[in-house]
């Protein structure tokens, strides 16, 4: 809802109000030379880590107890929606409880002029707000070297702080950034495959290489949001991890759908690995085309994420390139 922006002379604050989307949005100018402090205090992510735990127990543990009651024989309608809205509630608390540990320790921070003190809040998260208050502390330093040297009460003159340089933060690009999108790639284009040539043998390659992914896109994740990470590599990643949380919802309720009307997909690990190697022919064309379009989903945002993590090394070499003559220069 909200932003920053940095000016030449000013930082500009967009706070926004509303839900899903901002309905209303105020704009405050702070300039540089009237910032006096800013302040970071981390604070306890505890309450948000208990929240999507005891949303994810309160969704799964139904899902097991009916279960392990019922079975999958003699199952109703009712019961399948039930059980298939639990499911996605569950994945819905799983991803957010992932996102939460993700996204690193929650803060406060405050600026504070003459006139006011606000809170900033955008930076929510330690790491960002310790980036983006780096830099705005060159900033300050640079717009504030000339004012007068204050007196302390004993009449003589304060140490003057040294002057801080602006912090220019190259943006980043991790490897494990590029292996997910790669790894992504890979995994649409053997989904496609095992999607339409019903092989047990892709099946349970497509399975093990889904748990690779979530790992690597975990870890990609994490150090997305550590490093100065171009904004636009952020989203695609948020992305796949949207395409893989649909594809395993929507798998599982497929699953619950085909093993109520054929109990021997459950008998061992054959049976789910037959049950999702026939998702084609079973889950009828509703299911065929979910798969379908999930698996163009993971392949396009792989193929697209390697194009612009292309880029961005370029760029980034380029701008280091020229950096490193004009030191030389200099």
């Amino acid at each position: 809802m909200s932003s920053l922006w940095f000016g030449d002379e000013h930082l500009v604050y967009v706070r926004g109000t509303g839900v899903l989307m901002p309905f209303s949005e105020e704009y405050k100018r702070y300039r540089y030379r009237d910032i006096q402090a800013i302040s970071v205090a981390k604070t306890s992510r505890v309450a948000g880590f208990v929240i999507y735990s005891l949303g994810l127990m309160f969704c799964a543990g139904p899902i097991a107890v009916i279960l392990g009651l019922t079975g999958y024989e003699n199952s109703s309608i009712t019961k399948i929606v039930f059980l298939s809205l639990l499911g996605l509630a569950t994945g819905v608390f799983a991803v957010g409880l992932i996102r939460h540990l993700i996204l690193g320790p929650t803060c406060v921070c405050d600026i504070q002029t003459r006139l006011s003190r606000d809170r900033l809040k955008p930076l929510d998260r330690y790491p960002k707000a310790e980036r983006v208050v780096n830099q705005l502390e060159g900033l300050v330093r640079e717009m504030q070297e000339d004012l007068t040297v204050s007196m302390n009460w004993e009449g003589s003159e304060q140490t003057k702080r040294p002057v801080k340089t602006r912090v220019v933060e190259f943006f980043q690009l991790p490897r494990s950034v590029v292996i997910s999108f790669g790894f992504s790639a890979v995994i649409g284009v053997i989904l496609l495959l095992a999607l339409h040539l019903e092989s047990l043998v892709l099946t349970g390659t497509v399975l093990a290489l889904l748990v690779g992914l979530s790992l690597a896109l975990t870890l990609a994740l994490i150090l997305a949001i550590k490093k100065a990470t171009p904004e636009g590599i952020r989203s695609i990643l948020w992305v796949q991890l949207g395409f893989l949380f649909l594809l395993t919802a929507s798998g599982t309720i497929y699953y619950l759908l085909v093993a109520t009307q054929k109990p021997e997909y459950t008998i061992g690990i054959s049976g789910p690995l037959e049950a999702f190697t026939a998702v084609a022919s079973e889950g009828g064309l509703a299911g065929y085309l979910t798969m379908l379009g999930l698996s163009l989903g993971i392949l396009a945002s792989g193929i697209v994420g390697l194009v612009c993590a292309s880029r961005w090394k370029k760029t980034i070499a380029k701008v280091e390139s020229s950096m490193g003559v004009e030191a030389l220069d200099q």
